[in-house]
């Protein structure tokens, strides 16, 4: 007759024991060796493409691991939020949605979060979502974004 015995206990095996934060588990998957190799990549063909454009440093500037860091969380921000239809310049600007996946609307990790200061081609309002298609009549003061009349303000909830 068996008996039910645990053989080994469960939850966390190796590393994966001692990581005490989302960050530490998230480094199990992208060491640095793996960043490494991705930012040594992405910067070659950087290189290969800066004759593409001109003298525009905007789009041909070197990566670094922070800033490819920072478009993997917003990936998967973006996939916790259902945006895949969002191109990556809508993604940086929605700041009022990555606060509240985030919860951190007190903290400084806010302002480490860059954000497009760029007005839509479209005229779009930038607050209401992208299924609304709102057109904006109004600007905000401080950044010149475009705001439709629900979300009317003189300084839109981005620069607040």
């Amino acid at each position: 007759m068996k008996k039910n015995l645990v053989v080994h206990l469960p939850g966390p095996k190796g590393a994966a024991r001692t990581a005490k934060t989302e960050y530490e588990v998230w480094k199990l998957f992208f060491n640095d060796n793996m960043m490494h190799t991705v930012v040594t990549h992405t910067n070659e063909e950087i290189s290969r493409n800066q004759a593409k454009f001109s003298k525009s440093q905007r789009y041909t500037g070197q990566t670094d691991k922070t800033e490819l860091e920072a478009l993997f969380g917003l990936l998967y921000i973006s996939g916790v939020l259902k945006n895949n239809h969002v191109n990556l310049e809508e993604l940086w600007s929605k700041k009022q949605q990555i606060l509240e996946v985030l919860d951190v609307a007190e903290t400084d990790i806010v302002n480490q979060v860059p954000l497009s200061l760029e007005t839509r081609g479209n005229k779009r309002c930038s607050v209401c979502p992208r299924t609304l298609d709102r057109k904006g009549r109004d600007t905000c003061i401080t950044c010149k974004r475009n705001l439709c009349a629900e979300h009317r303000q003189a300084i839109c909830a981005f620069c607040i």
